[in-house]
């Protein structure tokens, strides 16, 4: 890996999301209108930490299309993947709370509400988060393998070496 892709990745500006939010009942509506409460809340998400990645990967997981919709048509394959919301709403937040712990209760509400353009302009800003080409090189070069052939650069002393073919 080249050293200024990791010093850029670690000097990167966190990139901002702003959430709009719906008032949920008549109080939190005056709240709103009179100031008391914003109505705006700005996630800044940042490169994904370890303990989230862990748990975002638990919930990611569970969010396989060929497992979903395999030999099923379309309409079908739509119906299957709304089974699976409560996953990728939840692990859509995660990445934003980027903290190995559950995400707030308003910011799965306000995912949940989000138009279609919304969600896929979070979804830019979860996957440029995720970044698993730099993660995938990281345990790479931590186990001593080179991408681009199949020689161990550092090996273990271990029974059976892991190839990268």
């Amino acid at each position: 890996m080249n050293d200024n892709k990791i010093f850029e990745s670690f000097a990167e500006k966190p990139l901002e999301f702003t959430f709009t939010l719906e008032p949920r009942n008549w109080f939190e509506k005056l709240l709103f209108r009179f100031k008391v409460r914003p109505n705006v809340r700005v996630v800044h998400v940042k490169p994904i930490t370890l303990g989230a990645r862990g748990l975002y990967s638990k919930y990611a997981l569970k969010l396989d299309i060929d497992k979903i919709a395999k030999d099923v048509s379309k309409t079908r394959a739509q119906l299957l993947v709304s089974e699976h919301i409560d996953a990728l709403v939840m692990a859509i937040a995660i990445v934003l709370n980027n903290k190995e712990s559950v995400p707030p209760k308003w910011m799965l509400r306000e995912i949940r509400n989000l138009s279609q353009v919304e969600l896929n302009d979070l979804l830019l800003f979860v996957q440029a988060s995720i970044d698993t080409d730099s993660f995938l090189s990281s345990i790479i070069s931590i186990n001593g393998m080179s991408l681009k052939t199949e020689e161990i650069i550092a090996p273990e002393e271990s029974e059976s070496p892991v190839r990268t073919k």
